[in-house]
């Protein structure tokens, strides 16, 4: 079993990517994570089952700001999602992975980038709009 935690600020869409991920689906009714939630997804990987814990933190930027240290504990891996519509969510991963790097004290684990809500961008530049500034 793989813990996979899934970091970023308060609605960036980290439920959605893990609800996509994991069981294909994609509820566009928002409900705020209380503290975390996890899914498992199963692979098959050359013939090997993998299973990864995909650990979905509450947003960084709530009242619980700060990176609780028993959610990265064991931790194998860890994604951090920032919303293309809102730069500072993505500025401020930067600080959510020293955080991270912190925590786990030692053996470096794998970590990724994952820019979310490009479709939104898209939709709003099909549309001649430009409502807000993105990177």
């Amino acid at each position: 079993m793989f813990k996979v935690i899934v970091i970023g600020n308060s609605s960036v869409g980290k439920t959605s990517i893990v609800n996509r991920f994991v069981g294909d689906r994609f509820d566009p009714n928002y409900k705020a994570t209380i503290s975390a939630d996890f899914q498992t997804k199963i692979l098959e990987i050359r013939g090997n089952e993998i299973r990864l814990q995909m650990w979905d933190l509450v947003g960084m930027d709530t009242n619980f700001s700060g990176i609780n240290r028993s959610f990265c504990r064991n931790a194998g891996g860890a994604v951090f999602v920032g919303d293309l519509t809102e730069p500072a969510s993505i500025e401020i991963l930067a600080e959510w992975k020293a955080q991270v790097e912190e925590i786990i004290e030692g053996t470096p684990i794998p970590m990724i980038l994952c820019a979310n809500k490009y479709d939104i961008i898209q939709e709003q530049e099909e549309e001649g709009r430009k409502e807000w500034e993105y990177l």
